[in-house]
């Protein structure tokens, strides 16, 4: 559509359109205009549009089937990639016999796309957290809340659990050096031992001493020797893992009844909220808070990052402070694993990170304390409905459209016929206007609005070949992989080639059809010595019922009809 510019141009020169020599200063002053523009467009009398679709890769109809495109894949909520608009331009044009578009053509077109579309970065996010936003579940879960915070003070709410630090790891950082290239590496660790700290607090802003789990069998004597920097109150302890277990959480649960036992009144109640866990659901967990009137509310499944104080503000704070601290350590080139130094920096990382402040802001943003479940679930309310907005509306049951009054002709299926056909349309027009020069206004008029409905027709076609491609390529990649799996392995000492490795598989699949093979002939070879071929000389033998067959496959014994004697057939011929 032409821009505002280019309207108050064409309207200010359709003014003057019968005049030779008019004031374009005055002119440009009353539809308010770069003059030396408007001096241009008048002596080249041209539409500015028309020149720039004329260079564009796609011309009009081309561009609106893609904007329509782009629509409705929005809808379908599948929005597109920039590769997904460049494969459907190139697509269009090679339809149209055109080259395909320019390596930066998208980008340029994502920039000048009508109002209402926006250029974001989508987040990757587990496909369960995005299931687990079902609004009413929310609601009754905040509900149950609701009536368990009641009367409790904002000392007595809690939140605990689990984060784990990477020994070693730093962050991107600025700097000022003349040693442009030797000085842009900083030292860091991808796979540093990870360090497990059990952190809680409440919602007044209080925080609990934390309770840290290193890797390792036993504890060093290191760790403490010498170490003014390490807050003597500190919990720590070592698992095999490095993270959580059953019994650490049945610890931590005890060290948390003693250090908030002072915090409550007498026969008062204290509220745990705390993940889904299943060291924190055990019945040893939840037995000692019952006897402590400690009322345990875990969060539903996978809503841990919208709901849960903790993994808002204080544990973004804390990793933050975590990794610009490791990377003062490294650039000193002090020990980047070492358990003692996190020790030591640990006490003053809390200081900066676990504040009050944030920690009571942590309980507001998540609808605690005070307790407003608003705040979480209408964001995911306005989410649910920016996405169903276009949902189609049902019908009635029972109804049944009318029947059509004339059957229906088919219309061209593909772009290429719907040209040939408005082609074929345009000449039989002209060939009739030739014979009806009196009507010449009617045939424009006709011929006008042929041109729009063609238009409109090849933007219908476009737009709907495009979306049936992108949707035949959805299905087909939610097809399920019809090929058989195996847990079979294959032993190698050094590293597999696909060649190497199919080469193996094909060579062990020869084997097991020899011995497949060899399996049937072995059975067939049984069966035909299970039943023995009676000669004339063994007639006597016919009275007898019950055959006794050997290793060998060949009868020992018979049994007489009577079912009395057995004799050992040695002078029988099989």
């Amino acid at each position: 559509m032409p821009s505002d510019l280019e309207t108050r141009i064409q309207n200010a020169l359709a003014t003057v359109s019968d005049q030779q020599t008019p004031n374009l200063s005055v002119l440009a002053r009353s539809f308010n205009l770069p003059y030396r523009t408007l001096v241009r467009r008048f002596h080249e009398r041209g539409n500015f549009e028309d020149k720039r679709s004329s260079q564009r890769a796609l011309n009009l109809v081309q561009e609106t089937a893609l904007v329509r495109y782009i629509k409705q894949l929005d809808d379908l909520w599948a929005p597109c990639t920039l590769q997904d608009i460049e494969r459907c331009a190139n697509s269009i044009l090679a339809r149209s016999g055109q080259p395909p578009i320019g390596k930066n053509w998208a980008g340029r077109f994502v920039r000048r796309l009508p109002e209402g579309f926006f250029w974001i970065k989508q987040r990757p996010i587990d496909k369960n957290r995005l299931e687990s936003e079902d609004i009413s579940r929310l609601i009754t879960w905040f509900e149950h809340v609701g009536g368990w915070l009641e009367g409790i003070s904002p000392k007595n709410i809690y939140n605990f659990d689990e984060t784990g630090f990477q020994l070693g790891q730093t962050r991107s950082q600025k700097v000022v050096t003349r040693y442009r290239y030797s000085s842009e590496k900083l030292a860091s660790v991808d796979r540093g031992q990870i360090v497990t700290s059990i952190e809680c607090v409440a919602a007044d802003g209080w925080s609990m001493v934390p309770y840290l789990i290193f890797k390792g069998r036993t504890h060093m004597e290191d760790w403490f020797r010498d170490n003014p920097a390490l807050d003597q109150r500190y919990n720590i302890q070592v698992s095999l893992t490095g993270w959580s277990s059953d019994l650490i959480a049945l610890e931590w649960l005890h060290i948390f009844h003693e250090s908030t036992k002072n915090r409550v009144g007498i026969n008062g109640k204290r509220v745990l909220f705390f993940d889904g866990h299943g060291s924190h659901l055990t019945f040893e967990f939840l037995d000692f808070c019952d006897q402590n009137r400690i009322i345990p509310i875990s969060f539903r499944p996978h809503t841990s990052h919208f709901a849960q104080p903790l993994d808002q503000k204080p544990f973004s704070s804390l990793k933050q402070h975590f990794r610009k601290e490791n990377s003062l350590t490294n650039a000193w080139f002090r020990p980047d694993s070492a358990k003692r130094q996190f020790l030591e920096d640990i006490t003053l990382i809390r200081k900066k990170a676990i504040t009050p402040r944030i920690i009571r802001s942590a309980f507001r943003d998540t609808g605690i304390w005070p307790f407003n479940p608003n705040i979480v679930i209408g964001p995911i309310q306005k989410r649910w409905d920016e996405r169903h907005a276009n949902d189609p509306i049902l019908e009635l049951l029972g109804h049944t459209p009318e029947p059509q009054s004339s059957p229906i002709i088919s219309p061209p299926q593909t772009v290429e016929k719907l040209n040939r056909m408005g082609n074929k349309l345009e000449k039989r027009i002209a060939k009739i206007s030739d014979q009806m020069e009196d009507q010449t206004e009617e045939l424009n008029r006709l011929k006008r609005d042929f041109k729009h409905y063609q238009t409109g027709q090849l933007i219908n076609a476009e737009y709907t070949h495009e979306l049936e491609s992108k949707l035949l390529s959805i299905q087909a990649r939610q097809r399920p992989i019809q090929t058989k799996r195996t847990r079979k392995q294959l032993s190698s000492l050094t590293a597999l080639t696909p060649l190497d490795a199919n080469r193996r598989i094909w060579k062990r699949d020869e084997e097991e059809k020899k011995l497949d093979h060899m399996r049937m002939l072995r059975a067939a070879a049984q069966d035909s010595v299970s039943t023995p071929q009676r000669s004339d000389e063994n007639k006597d033998l016919e009275d007898f019922e019950g055959w006794v067959m050997g290793d060998d496959g060949k009868p020992l014994y018979i049994v007489d009809t009577e079912g009395v004697t057995l004799e050992r057939l040695k002078k029988c011929k099989y």
